[in-house]
């Protein structure tokens, strides 16, 4: 089984902090993790934040029309 298949078969694949706060709080959090993140996405300003928004949505299309079409 891939372990990104055996991770949401343990519930470890979370969604938001909120569920990272709960799994710890259930005990179900492991002992050791590691948390990626990207913090050119964290601004509260509105037009840096749009636009880092907006080029992820075109390279989000991008990336699915390749692998759509196995270019």
């Amino acid at each position: 089984m891939p372990q990104q298949a055996q991770w949401v078969k343990q519930g470890l694949v979370f969604q938001n902090t909120q569920d990272i706060i709960n799994a710890a709080q259930t005990g179900i959090l492991p002992h050791q993790i590691m948390i990626t993140v990207h913090p050119q996405r964290w601004t509260a300003k509105p037009l840096p934040w749009l636009k880092e928004w907006g080029l992820q949505k075109v390279k989000n299309v991008v990336k699915y029309l390749i692998v759509s079409r196995k270019l």
